[in-house]
């Protein structure tokens, strides 16, 4: 397809849809890293039996060390 061939509008258009896909990209990754690190808090305050729930800090550092 020719990029001239594409209207003004569609070109609006495509553009919104892929800034309004950054942004949800960009609001999911937010909420992962504050699910992350809302746990990792809570794990250290003691609110959360960082036994049963472990911390992320830990995971990490446990799948670092079952690499090597």
């Amino acid at each position: 397809m020719d990029k001239k061939a594409i209207s003004k509008d569609r070109k609006i258009y495509l553009r919104k849809q892929k800034m309004n896909k950054i942004a949800i990209l960009t609001v999911q990754i937010i909420i992962v890293v504050g699910f992350i690190l809302a746990w990792e808090i809570l794990a250290n305050i003691g609110i959360i039996d960082s036994f049963i729930a472990s911390q992320p800090s830990r995971i990490v550092k446990t799948f670092l060390n079952l690499s090597r």
